[in-house]
């Protein structure tokens, strides 16, 4: 089931090289199988742990050409129906950041200070409410 799902969901990706697609649809299987897990949970080999980090450090990889293989597979499972339900929402997550070189920006109230980044996610459902996936999904830094 994780295999097949995995392919479908990010086979098609352009990472600029077919080694990076294949690894990220290679991590994807236990991901989809332990999605709350941190890289040592989901990958409990040394090895298959160590390639996910150097993966998902690899600079070469951006995570909006990952994001848009789910968008456009979610398209594809749209296409049998006349119609779907979208539903956005937007979330801000905290990230430590004292030196402000992390890339983040104010979340909250700026009088707290808290830093971190913007999240908005449009989720996708058949008219059942069946989920189709991530229609689309932005992340930024406020100014």
């Amino acid at each position: 089931m994780w295999s097949t799902w995995a392919h479908e969901e990010f086979s098609r990706a352009f990472l600029g090289h077919q080694d990076r697609t294949d690894r990220l649809v290679l991590m994807a299987q236990p991901m989809g199988q332990r999605p709350a897990g941190t890289l040592p949970q989901v990958f409990r080999c040394p090895a298959e742990c160590q390639g996910a980090y150097d993966w998902i450090e690899n600079e070469e990889v951006a995570w909006r050409d990952v994001a848009q293989a789910r968008h456009e597979a979610c398209a594809r499972r749209c296409k049998p129906f006349p119609w779907v339900i979208a539903i956005a929402d937007g979330s801000s997550f905290r990230l430590p950041d004292p030196r402000k070189k992390r890339g983040t920006g104010p979340i909250g109230a700026r009088s707290k200070g808290a830093r971190g980044l913007q999240t908005m996610v449009l989720a996708v459902l058949t008219p059942q409410g069946e989920v189709l996936g991530i229609g689309a999904h932005e992340l930024w830094a406020r100014s």
